[in-house]
């Protein structure tokens, strides 16, 4: 469900079924927006959540992703564009084992840099915030 720009409302019974539907579980971090040939979410569109759900390919990147991980335990500057600076991050799915950190450069307000221990052959999905 994509946010909606509320709207000056006095009748108190709009309100209430607005709130209620955002508590009845109409709350998204995102949804996949394309596919890879192998049927993985490739991109997604950016929901109602305060983040945005970001793929970051391996290292020979073969689905031509926008990001991909530039080796292991190596700095890979990612776009995110959240107009601000990221107070942290989850990886919501990866291929391999392996473990995503921060790396040595602060997160901006259009980028943060984050290192992967498998990014050779890991294929992840992060979630920015």
């Amino acid at each position: 469900m994509q946010s909606q720009i509320p709207a000056v409302d006095t009748n108190q019974q709009t309100q209430n079924l607005s709130f209620a539907k955002v508590l009845a579980g109409n709350v998204s971090i995102g949804s996949p927006a394309s596919y890879d040939s192998a049927g993985n979410p490739a991109t997604f569109t950016q929901d109602n959540g305060d983040g945005i759900l970001i793929r970051v390919g391996t290292f020979t990147n073969p689905f031509s992703l926008a990001n991909s991980w530039a080796g292991n335990t190596i700095d890979t500057t990612i776009t995110h564009n959240l107009g601000r600076v990221p107070i942290g991050y989850y990886v919501t799915k990866k291929t391999v084992s392996c473990d995503v950190y921060d790396g040595s450069i602060s997160p901006t307000t259009s980028t943060i840099t984050l290192r992967n221990t498998n990014g050779i052959n890991g294929d992840t999905i992060v979630y920015i915030f």
